[in-house]
């Protein structure tokens, strides 16, 4: 004999698994993270979240890069050769981190301000297949007015790497 809420039951649950498949085989990467450690003047790393610090994105990216947030200060993750001085830093200040849905298409961009100076922040992000994903730990210069740019497309390893402050150029 039919049963009715047995059969609509079953329809519902096909359609959920069914929707559930669909949306899995969606998000096919982990994303791409861009972390930066701020420091001021002298070279000391500073908190991210210190009132007199400002920032704000002017993006190539499109809206999934278009904001950068204060990260926690567990703001190591999923990244090799990082010098045990900046390891040290994790779990002591915050710093300032974007992220695109599996990587970031275009070159990121941030402008900082603090204590009345501004540094215009490009990064140079790789070209990644479509899948593929790559987070990214980049120290700063000392703080200094001006505009900078970093190259994070050479790793031939393809590993998500340390970047040192040596990487930033002045750019005229």
């Amino acid at each position: 004999m039919f049963n009715r809420n047995r059969f609509s039951s079953a329809i519902v649950v096909s359609v959920a698994l069914l929707a559930f498949s669909i949306g899995a085989q969606a998000q096919t990467c982990p994303g791409s993270h861009l972390t930066y450690i701020v420091r001021d003047d002298q070279g000391k790393p500073i908190d991210a979240e210190q009132r007199d610090l400002q920032f704000k994105v002017e993006s190539e990216t499109g809206p999934s890069t278009s904001k950068w947030f204060v990260s926690g200060k567990q703001f190591i993750k999923y990244v090799s050769n990082v010098p045990e001085d900046i390891n040290r830093l994790n779990g002591t200040i915050k710093a300032l981190y974007t992220s695109a849905m599996c990587n970031f298409q275009q070159p990121v961009k941030l402008t900082v301000t603090w204590k009345d100076q501004t540094m215009n922040l490009r990064f140079l992000v790789p070209t990644l297949s479509r899948n593929d994903s790559k987070d990214f730990l980049v120290d700063s210069l000392p703080f200094k007015s001006g505009d900078y740019e970093i190259d994070l497309t050479k790793d031939p390893e393809g590993k998500s790497l340390f970047y040192p402050a040596r990487g930033w150029k002045k750019v005229k």
